[in-house]
């Protein structure tokens, strides 16, 4: 790309905000602004996404998500940043810039890899049907899995050879390394030939939210040495832990709830049965990105997963990951079958339905779990289940919330509430102690995503109306580091960027954000972008300098708890004459 073009500002200009998010979501425009039901958190009785045409910005008044034209697109369709200022290109009918070689390599070895899986996925799936394999069809028949409903999914079949899915693939030019780097085929250590990774496997092709194959899901149909599930390792379009399978349908569905269910096959079943807002994890427990992510098309959660210890123990994390993006979970108590797969079969969909409105509190659910095999009636019981939940209370975010569970847990074992609350209020502190808040992992962005943490240091929003200013003010680098060393920033990704940029606009004379490509990720960059919206005049990053070098001092002093972020907010409205938040 130009490293001194304008290009991210064309961009912005070419798609008026309020049109971009009007093909994703209804808006309606109330005086100057637009208004839509958020797509991020769900929900809404009323729009509380408000849409700034002015200002090319949005902003959930729900879910406090915020951000310019290409914020919203990288958000609501999953993709990186070059994908997503890529298709506000196309969109608008604007010519891309030109990459670095190494940019360009990286976006070939994708449309590559892509381009493999959609051929693999469509060999897996003749295949399932041929006359030479019948294996794969007749298990789906077995798993009451109706012809279109596989052909919905794309699943197929990975015949039970060493080679025949990599000579298909050879024989359309492409080469070894190409295809290994798919994670399609690997290279015997014995004889350097390649050979099919899926071999004799039910397939599930896993797709993304913009309906592309990022990677594969395969069962195993003979018990065996080998794994019953394999998935496609890391690739570059594809990571286990940032992906859900189905999603994708999920995302079509417009249901205010999700249903996160074990694997794949509970997945179909339940999709099948009428139920298209279903999901599940990859192969793993859940992740906070994955949280993240659904926390992005619902608000409520109804975890369908088995009632055995391993499946407690992940509903567990589940709970927790979800609560820190303010996700509802509820337990769905599958009865009369070990999982919705088997319950659909026995008592269909109707019932299963009906199931799912039955669905309760997941933290009721795990409360009550505490007093299976455990006597009640004993002292030593009543020790026991309160230290289990006070485990369980302390994990939960709303202090209300905890409030009201400690209540019931209390009148449970007849002890007053302020004793379990003291247990419970020591955990959450130690807690606080030993482990740093929840951090968006595998993106490589190094701010906190924990709404408590950055409400506590609001340093970080005087940081980024710094490199807000900063980065529409390069001519005056040497004035903004002066009054704003980088050593004063308390944000360890916040003071990287605003070195990056004053190193960048000292080699080169000016800034655009395509500077940053060889030193961060594309989801950093997405965040950068966000930060660049933000408008600064000059004496407001006076003010912001001057305030962060105060709260410096007074935490070298040990005061800092004395100027309270109320406090700090307020002297940022008086002195720059401005209202609302920073």
């Amino acid at each position: 790309m130009d490293k001194n073009s304008d290009f991210i500002q064309r961009l912005k200009e070419a798609n008026p905000i309020e049109e971009v998010i009007s093909s994703y979501c209804k808006t309606e425009k109330k005086g100057r602004l637009y208004w839509c039901s958020c797509p991020f958190h769900g929900g809404d009785d009323t729009p509380s996404l408000a849409i700034y045409p002015d200002e090319n910005r949005f902003f959930c008044y729900g879910c406090q998500k915020r951000g310019d034209v290409i914020n919203f697109v990288q958000e609501i369709s999953g993709l990186d940043f070059k994908e997503t200022i890529t298709e506000l290109a196309r969109r608008s009918g604007l010519q891309m810039p030109v990459y670095s070689k190494k940019e360009q390599l990286l976006s070939k070895k994708k449309e590559v890899i892509y381009e493999l899986n959609r051929l693999s996925a469509n060999f897996f799936y003749k295949n399932l049907y041929s006359r030479e394999n019948t294996a794969g069809a007749e298990y789906l028949t077995k798993r009451g899995i109706r012809a279109e409903t596989a052909k919905k999914y794309g699943l197929g079949y990975a015949p039970d050879s060493w080679n025949l899915l990599t000579d298909y693939l050879l024989s359309k030019g492409y080469s070894e390394e190409e295809i290994t780097s798919a994670w399609l085929s690997a290279k015997s250590e014995k004889n350097g030939r390649l050979y099919d990774i899926f071999r004799d496997r039910i397939m599930f092709p896993i797709v993304d939210l913009n309906g592309k194959v990022i990677g594969f899901g395969g069962r195993a149909l003979k018990d065996t040495e080998r794994a019953k599930y394999l998935n496609t390792a890391t690739t570059p379009v594809f990571e286990k832990g940032t992906n859900l399978y189905s999603m994708n349908f999920v995302k079509k569905s417009g249901m205010k709830n999700i249903i996160l269910c074990e694997g794949y096959m509970d997945v179909i079943a339940v999709n099948q049965a009428g139920f298209e807002n279903a999901t599940a994890t990859l192969g793993t427990a859940i992740t906070p990105q994955q949280a993240k992510l659904i926390s992005r098309f619902a608000g409520e959660v109804i975890i369908a997963y088995d009632n055995d210890s391993a499946g407690q123990q992940a509903v567990r994390k589940a709970v927790r990951y979800l609560s820190e993006y303010d996700v509802f979970s509820k337990v769905l108590v599958v009865k009369g079958a070990k999982d919705p797969d088997e319950f659909i079969k026995k008592y269909g969909s109707e019932n299963f339905g009906k199931l799912l409105e039955e669905s309760e509190d997941a933290v009721v659910h795990m409360l009550r779990q505490c007093e299976d095999e455990i006597d009640m009636s004993s002292e030593y019981g009543k020790i026991n289940y309160l230290r289990k939940v006070s485990e369980i209370i302390a994990e939960i975010k709303s202090p209300v919330a905890r409030d009201v569970y400690i209540s019931s847990c209390a009148d449970r074992c007849g002890i007053p509430s302020h004793t379990l609350r003291d247990a419970v209020n020591a955990r959450v502190e130690s807690v606080r102690k030993s482990d740093r808040p929840l951090r968006t992992e595998n993106y490589g962005v190094t701010e906190f995503d924990n709404r408590e943490y950055r409400d506590n240091y609001p340093d970080v929003d005087l940081e980024k109306m710094i490199i807000s200013f900063l980065i529409s003010n390069p001519s005056s680098v040497s004035e903004i580091e002066r009054e704003s060393p980088p050593a004063n920033f308390t944000d360890p990704f916040n003071r990287k960027v605003y070195t990056a940029i004053v190193d960048r606009i000292k080699k080169f004379g000016n800034f655009s954000l395509s500077l940053l490509d060889d030193e961060f990720s594309p989801a950093e960059l997405g965040r950068i972008s966000g930060i660049e919206t933000k408008k600064c005049e000059r004496q407001t990053f006076l003010h912001c300098a001057e305030m962060l070098r105060k709260r410096n001092l007074y935490s070298a002093d040990g005061k800092n708890a004395d100027i309270s972020n109320e406090e700090l907010r307020s002297l940022f409205n008086s002195k720059s004459g401005k209202k609302g938040k920073l």
